[in-house]
């Protein structure tokens, strides 16, 4: 028999995700077994394919002023900051506290409008919001009624564009790319 252990616990213990390989195929992935470690090499891996796309867009954003934030909730924020540092200065992760669940729940798919526009800057003048789709039922509702319209109108009121991506390396840079016009 073979225990393996969630990612919360690397993640409370403050230590290394494990290799690949000693997840076994990732028979429990869904049960948030491995997606860290999936997440990190799949960052390597675009970071070695994609390279010159990123470059462009680094250019782009400095060009033009512009940053990126990808919102995520507080338990992946180590993954999110390694994944904006390799892509560039432009950048940056922004961890959402989940008080309306009581400050326990630190997972992205829980994030809920009401914590999300308390915890975003007011100014968001140049940037762009990459939302986690996961934050969305299939009506494009977060889990406290608000609809995605109603998010996008207040973070566009604050100043910024407002994207909504897959959180996979690959997806979010295919979605940030297209929007900035990169390709």
């Amino acid at each position: 028999t073979r225990f393996q252990l969630s990612d919360e616990f690397y993640l409370d213990a403050d230590v290394e995700v494990p290799e690949a390989v000693t997840y076994d195929g990732y028979p429990q992935f869904y049960d948030g077994i491995g997606m860290l470690r999936t997440f990190m090499d799949e960052t390597d891996e675009v970071v070695a394919e994609r390279g010159a796309d990123l470059a462009r867009m680094q250019e782009q954003l400095e060009g033009s002023g512009m940053r990126v934030l990808l919102v995520c909730g507080e338990a992946p924020l180590k993954v999110f900051t390694r994944l904006c540092d390799r892509w560039g200065r432009n950048f940056s992760a922004h961890p959402i506290k989940n008080l309306y669940y009581g400050g326990d729940v630190n997972v992205t798919g829980l994030i809920v409008a009401e914590d999300l526009l308390a915890q975003l800057p007011l100014d968001l003048s140049h940037t762009l919001v990459v939302l986690p789709e996961v934050m969305f039922n299939f009506d494009q509702v977060t889990l406290d009624g608000v609809s995605l319209r109603e998010i996008e109108d207040e973070i566009m009121d604050r100043g910024a564009s407002v994207l909504v991506s897959v959180t996979s390396p690959t997806d979010l840079v295919t979605c940030v790319g297209l929007s900035l016009g990169v390709f």
